[in-house]
Order: C-alpha cells, then sequence, then structure tokens
C-alpha cells in the first residue's frame, strides 16, 4: 500500500482550512446583513401597527392567516437565528438604532472557544501544607501561586457561566418557539 505524499496532502489542508475562514467570513457578513433587514422588518411593522392597525389586519386576512399565525410565520427566520420578536420589537420601541442591533449580533453556530491554554489550575483550599510553619518566603510564594489558581479558575467559571445563561437563553426562545408552532398546528387541526 502507497503512502500518501505529503506535499499533496498539505496543500489540500491549506486550501480547505483557507475555504473555512472564507466561509466563516462570509457567514458573519450575512449574519449582519440579515439583522439589518431583520431590524428594517421589526421596524416597519411597529410603524403600520401604529398608524395603519386596521390595514394590517385587513391585509392579514385576506390570505386566510390570523395576526398571531402571520407574526409566527415572519418572525420565525428570526428566531431560527436566536433572535426573540418580543424582545426586538421592545428595543425598537425603547430607542434602540439599527446600528445598535445589528452592532450586538452574535453569530448563531459559532462559538469561540474559550481562550485556555490549558486547564487553569485548581485552587489548593484544602491543602495539607501548613503554611504557618514554612518559612517566611515559602509562605508568601504559596499563598501567591493559590491566589493566582484562584483568579484562573474564577475567570474559567466566569466564562462557564456566561455561555450556560447564553444558552439557556437561546432554549428559552426556542422551546417558546416550538409552543408557538405546536399552538397554530393544533388550531389548524381543530
Amino acid at each position: 500500500m502507497d503512502t500518501p505524499r505529503f506535499d499533496p496532502l498539505w496543500r489540500s489542508l491549506l486550501t480547505s482550512h483557507a475555504g473555512m475562514v472564507r466561509h466563516a467570513n462570509g457567514m458573519r457578513t450575512a449574519a449582519r446583513l440579515f439583522r439589518q433587514s431583520a431590524y428594517r422588518f421589526a421596524s416597519a411593522l411597529l410603524t403600520i401597527q401604529k398608524h395603519h392597525h386596521n390595514k394590517l389586519l385587513d391585509q392579514v386576512q385576506s390570505t386566510g392567516a390570523t395576526l398571531d399565525d402571520w407574526l409566527d410565520e415572519h418572525f420565525e427566520p428570526i428566531e431560527q437565528m436566536g433572535g426573540d420578536r418580543r424582545r426586538l420589537l421592545a428595543d425598537i420601541e425603547a430607542g434602540m438604532t439599527e446600528a445598535q442591533y445589528v452592532e450586538q449580533f452574535d453569530v448563531w453556530g459559532i462559538k469561540k472557544r474559550a481562550t485556555t491554554r490549558s486547564q487553569p489550575a485548581k485552587a489548593d483550599t484544602e491543602s495539607k501544607v501548613e503554611v504557618d510553619t514554612l518559612p517566611l518566603e515559602d509562605q508568601v510564594t504559596f499563598l501567591k501561586k493559590t491566589l493566582e489558581a484562584s483568579q484562573s479558575e474564577l475567570r474559567q467559571l466566569r466564562r462557564d457561566n456566561a455561555t450556560l445563561l447564553r444558552d439557556n437563553e437561546q432554549l428559552r426562545a426556542d422551546f417558546a418557539r416550538l409552543e408557538r408552532l405546536v399552538s397554530r398546528r393544533q388550531r389548524k387541526t381543530a
């Protein structure tokens, strides 16, 4: 059996990586453009609801849908990308600009890995070492290392907590979207 040559494999590896980076950057650009359109859609909807509510109802009913079903359908792409229509509409009403909305996006599916060069050192909180019996220089060194390990562990715990909170919020939004979908399907089959 022949061993594949290194040079063609290396070129293929680098080409594939460049393509991966290019597509990831394209997703970031597409996400910004998506959020720009989402903001404009929600902003136009708010304006129509404020000034032309009855015409909106007539237009939606002419399609054979209820307003809730129509909103569910038209906000579905936003919610699939991790947005929440109620929060978006409330933020726009509170004065959030398009630039602020586009700027605050977090690309779906792309989670930056926490910047840990290695596992953080665990703080030695239950040390068997009698610190008081050590010479003063060794006490200072020991306590300094314990403090650094505690700080590193605390930073990692904060990153983990932020990730868990973000994931929890996304799960709540997904669950609310699923409940609306089930409710809509139940109304159609009833």
